[in-house]
């Protein structure tokens, strides 16, 4: 009886400090310890993840500054003009203005088309030897007397201004408040000297060498039809008579080119201009009656003084006229400061001449 009480003493003794220890021991739910450990791993590997998404949103979302890209227009370079002076231009400049024939002539052989040029000489308008070339180009006057206000209106970014005769001097300081300007090349300049000076100041040297490997190509290949010594002359008619080119003008040279020589009395006729003599009477050609003589006519007044001294038996008798080697041409471009177009056409008209023999 004893022993059953003792037993029984001994069981709610032991239940009692098992129910104790599990009162007193901190309750684990392994559901909520897994689900806390996946989360922190995840917030962990996730971190980084956010932090770059972070850093690339900021990226994309933050202007950089960055220095702005020079445009062509705003590029700028330094030439040494034909005068000496130290010129900042465009490096490609989009709208220019030039003020001598042979500077028109010469950017639209280079393939650039200026936004306003003076007339041809002697005309009321563009030279028309260029034809419809010139379409779209504005004249800004005369060559001795353009039009500043035109020049404004046009907002050049080149003002080319070839060898800046005393007017065209006496304009500059004007000009230069439009736009930078460029005197291309020196009075006694050839045409070659000249439109490789103009090409320079347009940027467009490699240009210029390729037109003039082919107007040399040109050249030797009439050269072979040229009979060695053949003598020629070239005359401009004026309404008070006719004035003789002299050797350095323009198609004096391209007839050395090609192989002709002028006649020595030409010296003996040079006047006070320099590039051709005064007017001389009909008497006087028969001093440049050699083997072919080139005439023209600078516009219609001079074109009708010609066309009535051809009936002149004093012309009639030059042995050039009885040779049929009196060739009619355009003095626009025979007779004026000339250019790399212009050049072609008289290459033309000489060997349509020569081949027509």
């Amino acid at each position: 009886m004893r022993n059953s009480f003792v037993n029984q003493s001994l069981s709610l003794l032991i239940l009692l400090s098992v129910t104790i220890l599990t009162a007193c021991a901190p309750v684990v739910t392994p559901s909520t310890s897994i689900n806390h450990e996946a989360t922190t791993s995840e917030t962990a590997n996730a971190a980084p993840e956010e932090a770059a998404n972070a850093t690339m949103d900021t990226a994309e979302t933050t202007p950089v500054a960055e220095e702005a890209a020079p445009t062509a227009e705003s590029v700028t370079r330094t030439i040494t003009d034909a005068k000496g002076n130290e010129v900042a231009i465009p490096a490609h400049p989009k709208r220019i203005v030039t003020l001598t024939e042979i500077e028109l002539d010469s950017a639209l052989a280079l393939g650039l088309k200026p936004v306003g040029s003076v007339n041809g000489r002697g005309q009321p308008g563009l030279p028309a030897y260029l034809g419809d070339q010139t379409e779209g180009i504005l004249s800004v006057g005369s060559l001795v007397e353009p039009s500043l206000e035109q020049i404004v209106a046009l907002k050049p970014d080149l003002i080319l201004v070839g060898a800046m005769i005393p007017q065209i001097e006496a304009l500059a300081p004007e000009l230069r408040q439009i736009a930078p300007v460029v005197a291309t090349f020196q009075a006694n300049d050839d045409w070659k000297t000249a439109f490789k000076s103009i090409a320079h100041a347009l940027n467009l040297d490699d240009r210029a060498d390729a037109f003039l490997t082919e107007y040399n190509q040109r050249v030797s290949a009439i050269r072979t039809s040229i009979p060695a010594g053949a003598e020629a002359a070239v005359v401009r008619w004026m309404p008070q008579g006719p004035v003789v080119m002299m050797p350095q003008t323009f198609s004096n040279r391209i007839l050395v080119d090609v192989g002709f020589t002028p006649p020595a009395e030409l010296q003996t006729l040079a006047g006070n201009h320099g590039a051709h003599s005064d007017p001389v009477s009909l008497e006087a050609l028969e001093s440049i009656d050699k083997d072919w003589l080139f005439v023209g006519a600078l516009n219609a007044e001079g074109a009708s003084a010609l066309e009535e001294a051809l009936k002149n038996p004093l012309v009639q008798s030059l042995d050039v006229v009885k040779q049929g080697h009196l060739i009619l041409v355009d003095g626009a471009v025979w007779t004026s400061i000339g250019g790399p177009l212009a050049a072609l056409q008289v290459l033309d008209v000489i060997e349509q001449a020569v081949a027509a023999q």
